[in-house]
């Protein structure tokens, strides 16, 4: 399994396959042997590989066989760093980004910092009036709960570490993503975790037409809730195939 260097000169794990243009799967779609989805990545690179030369790399930090969260390390600056250094080390250029949930997030933040992305997918996750705050509650909550296994402890320390390093942060910056761009959500999406509610439909619903004049696409997945949408590769790959080869056609393609 190759790897690249990140921060710090820690090791953080990926893998390449498939041939086409560049797609790199962020998390979800990501690590080995991560519960309760451990073959996740597979039920979506079945339906990838044959159009897309696919990257999907072990992370966040604590997941699959790359470094460990350390104190501090998993800022937004730091988490768009080592992506790139993943991409540039799988000889990725030029790549279309893919993530959900926490995943999405890191994937506005690395459009909005560079011009490398050919494309955007964020799934799960309002791209304009983001619950950050929420999310900053939950996060602390469950970086907090030591009755959680190692791996999933480490994780969402990290992402704790992730949110308040956004505090602060102005969504305008979104305004930089020039690339094509598209959300998808399941149509009974909501989160409920450590007594925090996130209606991620209802709040996709209220910007539709803000993120329509910004050129966004947007697909609602009907019957799926926020983990239906993540693990039902079947209902989700369709459309998200069908708009990345329509971005990328373009794009060169790499054997």
């Amino acid at each position: 399994m190759p790897t690249a260097l990140g921060v710090n000169d820690d090791v953080l794990h990926y893998e390449v396959s498939g041939a086409g243009p560049w797609l790199m799967l962020g998390y979800p779609f990501a690590g080995l042997g991560l519960e309760p989805v451990p073959d996740l990545p597979d039920a979506f690179l079945a339906q990838l590989t044959d159009h897309f030369r696919v990257i999907v790399v072990d992370y966040p930090r604590g997941v699959g066989r790359s470094a460990a969260p350390s104190p501090d390390v998993m800022t937004v600056d730091n988490v768009c760093t080592e992506l790139l250094d993943v991409a540039t080390a799988a000889g990725a250029d030029r790549f279309a980004y893919w993530g959900y949930s926490w995943g999405a997030v890191a994937g506005l933040q690395l459009a909005s910092r560079t011009s490398r992305l050919t494309a955007l997918v964020v799934g799960g996750w309002p791209p304009l009036g983001g619950p950050y705050d929420d999310m900053r509650a939950m996060t602390a909550q469950a970086a907090a709960d030591r009755s959680l296994p190692g791996q999933v402890l480490g994780m969402v320390q990290g992402w704790d570490v992730f949110y308040r390093s956004m505090k602060g942060w102005d969504e305008t910056a979104l305004q930089a993503i020039t690339c094509p761009r598209m959300c998808y959500v399941g149509a009974d999406d909501v989160v409920v975790q450590h007594g925090v509610t996130v209606g991620v439909t209802e709040l996709i619903a209220a910007r539709a037409a803000e993120l329509q004049l910004q050129e966004w696409a947007i697909e609602v997945l009907p019957g799926l809730d926020h983990g239906g949408a993540m693990t039902n590769a079947d209902a989700v790959v369709p459309s998200v195939r069908a708009f990345l080869q329509n971005a990328l056609g373009n794009e060169p393609t790499t054997s």
